[in-house]
């Protein structure tokens, strides 16, 4: 997903505000009970996390677990997973989000790199974003900049690379086409995030302050770095923030009670997630079970310290990766403690 391919889907004249393109959220009424919450709680969750987010559809029917598209090869050949479900009580489980900007059959660099991680606990979830940019060792390539591994190797290069960098194991990746993902935005009725910096893409404008987003607006909302005083940093954020915004709308009485917007962003995930082939539904259904999650609020987020830019060989701009901290990020992870680390 690259800045120059942000274009509105109609034809809207130069200089359109972003209220012009708000759709209405459809009435609701009736509260959740609490486990049928907690369910929808977990869905919003990992829907928006990319890593199992049809877990929802255990509510509908377990059946409906075969519609998720998975893939072999895309963990590395050497990574090893388990579906028993005692495994996952006492260890911290790390997903890999992928997002490329592939045209045709170049497959393209990972615009975007999100590590989605569980604590022992089970009761947080972490969206931790890497810089795309993050100059650091790409096994059997030298040293680049991190979204390179994808096109190098695909998820398995990009996979061992992130393990490398903060000395984790990846139990499971997933491939995202982030327009088609983005569009389920428009099945929920709209999402809210506030708005830190005012900037325009494309003539949409988005001032500071609450803006409620459609699908269209939410991809120009996250593509824009060049009008954001911290370029990649903020748009890596704001990523985070529409991720966050989608989990507080499916855990919403107003989904919760409308089984055709549920329904609806089952099958648009269906077009626009693959999984690993480890992914299983057995496996599905046993992650689910462990977590403790009772709100959006248990969803922290963060980016991998880093330590200003450099300028590479061949006149590059890239991101230094601030190694001390990261190492304290890396043993954070690996003891099950990510609460105790400090952004």
């Amino acid at each position: 997903m690259s800045d120059h391919e942000a274009r509105p889907a109609g034809d809207e004249p130069s200089g359109l505000h972003m209220d012009d393109l708000l759709t209405d959220e459809a009435p609701g009424n009736a509260q959740p009970k609490r486990a049928f919450r907690r369910w929808l709680i977990v869905l919003g969750v990992l829907v928006t996390a990319l890593v199992v987010g049809f877990a929802s559809v255990v509510v509908w029917g377990v059946g409906q677990l075969n519609a998720v598209k998975r893939e072999p090869g895309l963990l590395p050949p050497e990574a090893s997973t388990t579906t028993n479900t005692t495994d996952l009580d006492d260890q911290p489980l790390n997903f890999l989000l992928l997002g490329s900007d592939s045209r045709g059959d170049d497959r393209g660099r990972s615009d975007v790199m999100m590590l989605v991680h569980a604590d022992p606990s089970r009761d947080r979830l972490y969206l931790i974003s890497l810089p795309r940019d993050l100059w650091v060792p790409i096994p059997g390539h030298g040293t680049n900049k991190i979204n390179a591994a994808y096109a190098f190797g695909g998820a398995p290069l990009a996979v061992r690379t992130v393990e490398n960098l903060l000395k984790i194991h990846i139990d499971h990746v997933a491939l995202t086409d982030f327009e088609g993902f983005f569009n389920l935005i428009d099945d929920l009725g709209g999402v809210q995030v506030f708005n830190e910096n005012a900037s325009e893409n494309d003539g949409v404008v988005f001032p500071r302050g609450d803006l409620k987003l459609t699908g269209q607006t939410a991809l120009l909302y996250v593509r824009e770095r060049y009008d954001l005083p911290r370029g990649d940093f903020d748009r890596a954020e704001r990523q985070r923030l529409v991720i966050k915004a989608i989990v507080d709308k499916l855990a919403s009485s107003k989904t919760l009670t409308d089984p055709s917007k549920l329904l609806a962003v089952i099958g648009r995930l269906s077009k626009s997630v693959t999984l690993d082939d480890s992914l299983t539904n057995k496996r599905i259904i046993a992650l689910v079970q462990t977590l403790q999650l009772t709100s959006d609020q248990v969803i922290d987020q963060f980016q991998v310290p880093v330590a200003g830019f450099g300028t590479s060989a061949d006149g590059a701009s890239y991101v230094k990766p601030n190694n001390k901290r990261m190492a304290e990020l890396a043993a954070a992870l690996n003891s099950g403690q990510l609460s105790t680390y400090q952004p």
